[in-house]
Formats: C-alpha cells, structure tokens, sequence
C-alpha cells in the first residue's frame, strides 16, 4: 500500500470575518453580547431554511 502526503495548507485570511472581529472587540460587553445573540438567531434561522428546502424538495420528489 503506498500513501501520498498532502501538505497541509494555511487557509486564505478572511477579511469580513478579521473585520468582524474587529469591530465586536471595540464594542462594549452588552452591546457585544446582543450582537452575537442576534448572529446566533440568525444562522439558526438559515438552518432551518436549508432544512425546509430539503423537506420541501424531498416532499415534492416523491409526489
């Protein structure tokens, strides 16, 4: 058996989410608590979205 070594590599600097963090560490901790707690709502929110697409997609397919 013979194995081929990937080099692992670096990944690309994002600059929003350098931003972001910038921007969340300038804010005070109330603030920046409420920020993240709306960040957090919505990706939940995209995931159920992604999930009623796939339900709906599922539904449909075998209509």
């Amino acid at each position: 058996m013979t194995s081929t070594l990937v080099a692992a590599s670096t990944p690309e600097p994002n600059s929003y989410l350098e931003e972001a963090k910038s921007l969340l560490s300038e804010l005070e901790p109330a603030k920046k608590a409420e920020v993240l707690a709306d960040l957090a709502i919505t990706e939940e929110l995209r995931r159920l979205r992604d999930l009623v697409d796939r339900l709906r997609s599922s539904v449909t397919s075998s209509i």
